[in-house]
């Protein structure tokens, strides 16, 4: 009698081994983000700096731009790749006006979801100095998983 569950109950074991073995090493993850500093490159023209890791997932990247935290547009999509590595992102915003406080942020996304990174701000004062923010919360989740 023992003998009979035995056969049954390795080779179950041994299944159930293998497949998380297969799964785990198959494991991706959702992108990571760092939302950088802005950079005055102009009279009235700003740099923006971030750093993406796709973590092993093809995954793409865009800032997102606004006069308020509750309002920010998305700029242009830039692939990231599949890779394992942080990458550089940038994007010139041309043309911004004095004395208006901007928020920005980087946004990454693969199939395990959308990554939002801080919201950071910046401001182009009359003189011409960019004045950069420390970074604000918005109270909002930074990660957003469509599978959970």
């Amino acid at each position: 009698m023992f003998s009979k569950n035995k056969a049954v109950i390795i080779p179950l074991f041994l299944t159930l081994v293998a497949f998380f073995s297969i799964a785990s090493s198959n494991a991706q993850a959702m992108p990571s983000v760092t939302t950088g500093q802005a950079v005055l490159i102009g009279a009235r023209n700003v740099n923006l700096y971030g750093n993406a890791n796709p973590n092993s997932d093809k995954s793409s990247v865009w800032f997102e731009v606004g006069t308020t935290q509750s309002s920010l547009n998305r700029s242009y999509e830039q692939n990231a790749g599949n890779g394992t590595s942080s990458l550089l992102f940038d994007d010139v915003l041309i043309n911004r006006q004095l004395n208006t406080t901007y928020y920005y942020r980087l946004v990454a996304r693969n199939a395990h979801g959308i990554v939002f990174g801080e919201t950071k701000s910046f401001t182009i004062n009359s003189d011409g100095s960019l004045l950069s923010g420390n970074g604000s919360s918005n109270g909002f989740s930074n990660n957003y998983n469509p599978n959970s």
